[in-house]
């Protein structure tokens, strides 16, 4: 069995790396997500999921479902025991779970002990623009990306983990280009402080 580093086995990743450097067209995924609409601002969510590392099509195809709702102030009719995020909450949550998996993934394989990580991820909305009144920008106009991260790490390599994280993550890069600006805040809970 190998061994784990938060919770991975980085000989896995190492080998899936090489796998897909040797056969490219396991790598080539598909994502699908489809919506069928409920009632005013509610709809199921279905996502279809489709990836190379097999030929058996049963075991390659996998579906799950959600609720999506806008909230009531934008004429949404979710209940207040049962909210469901909205759409444009989706686009945020995919982030925060793509530097998640990115940060502990290369963590692993960089020998490096994540004890705790919490990514706080706000965006800002002009949401007239959704109810057709003229705006600069539909979407999101800024971004800010908090990390709290407690590791023995110094803050360096941290610091470098999270360069490189953010240089390959999928939803980043789909995000970044179609955003004037991003930024990022990190606060670290390292080795200087471990020694204390």
């Amino acid at each position: 069995m190998s061994q784990t580093l938060c919770g991975i086995a980085a000989s896995q990743i190492i080998d899936t790396v090489n796998l897909f450097t040797e056969q490219p067209e396991l790598g080539q995924f598909h994502f699908k997500a489809t919506a069928d609409w409920i009632d005013a601002g509610h709809s199921r969510i279905t996502v279809h999921r489709k990836y190379g590392l097999t030929l058996d099509e049963e075991q390659c195809i996998k579906r799950f479902e959600f609720d999506s709702e806008e909230p009531p102030i934008l004429v949404g009719c979710q209940a207040s025991d049962t909210p469901h995020v909205c759409p444009v909450e989706l686009i945020l949550s995919a982030l925060a779970s793509c530097l998640t998996m990115g940060v502990t993934y290369n963590a692993a394989i960089r020998n490096i002990r994540v004890d705790s990580l919490h990514i706080d991820v706000q965006g800002d909305i002009d949401f007239r623009g959704y109810l057709g009144i003229p705006v600069e920008r539909m979407g999101y106009h800024h971004i800010q990306i908090e990390y709290d991260i407690k590791s023995s790490a110094t803050d360096e390599e941290i610091a470098e983990l999270l360069e490189y994280v953010q240089k390959t993550s999928p939803v980043l890069d789909i995000i970044r280009n179609s955003l004037k600006e991003i930024s990022f805040k990190v606060s670290t809970h390292g080795a200087s402080e471990a020694s204390k």
